[in-house]
């Protein structure tokens, strides 16, 4: 089972902003001569919700949180997912796992 944590300006952001669904995923992104794997945890509208049957959820203090199977097949969970508040602009992040950044550029000596 995946084990997430909160700061506590997190949760804060959380009571005052109402979040009840967040979703865990992959954000790809391609720039010159490198693929970024980016992890990202962003709010769901309620509608959304029923499109998530293959993600896992985790429910913690009356908050359901799916983690997309691309996160997990990705980023190597060995301990667990922190979240925290950006400060600018505002917005929710995983502090403790960095992105992945590869290199797609052929260099030939």
């Amino acid at each position: 089972m995946i084990e997430i944590s909160f700061s506590n300006k997190a949760k804060d952001y959380l009571k005052k902003k109402n979040f009840k669904h967040l979703l865990v995923k992959t954000n790809f992104f391609s720039e010159t001569c490198v693929q970024i794997y980016e992890p990202k945890i962003a709010p769901l509208k309620k509608g959304e919700v029923k499109d998530l049957q293959d993600h896992e959820k985790v429910v913690l203090n009356g908050l359901d949180i799916y983690v997309s199977k691309k996160f997990l097949n990705r980023f190597i969970i060995e301990k667990k997912i922190e979240v925290d508040l950006q400060r600018f602009p505002k917005k929710l992040i995983i502090k403790n796992i960095d992105p992945i950044v590869i290199n797609v550029c052929k260099i030939e000596n």
